[in-house]
């Protein structure tokens, strides 16, 4: 999968591809997904080792800890 941002690089990437679209915003907000960083991090099980280090980085930047529930869910 072509990586294209922040969303790709945490649900599909390794932390290398992560660092290099991260902005510094920890509590940025997918536009159309409604989920933030942490929630699409364990969206998918793919690359257990990177995933693991990109949440890591997320609870050590003090990302805030929602229950990920978009607003699709709430319909």
């Amino acid at each position: 999968m072509k990586i294209l941002n922040v969303f790709d690089a945490v649900r599909d990437g390794t932390f290398q591809d992560f660092k290099n679209f991260y902005e510094g915003n920890i509590n940025v907000i997918s536009g159309n997904l409604d989920l933030n960083l942490l929630c699409m991090a364990v969206t998918n099980d793919k690359n257990p080792e990177e995933k693991l280090q990109i949440i890591k980085f997320l609870f050590a930047e003090g990302i805030d800890v929602p229950n990920c529930k978009n607003k699709l869910a709430t319909r």
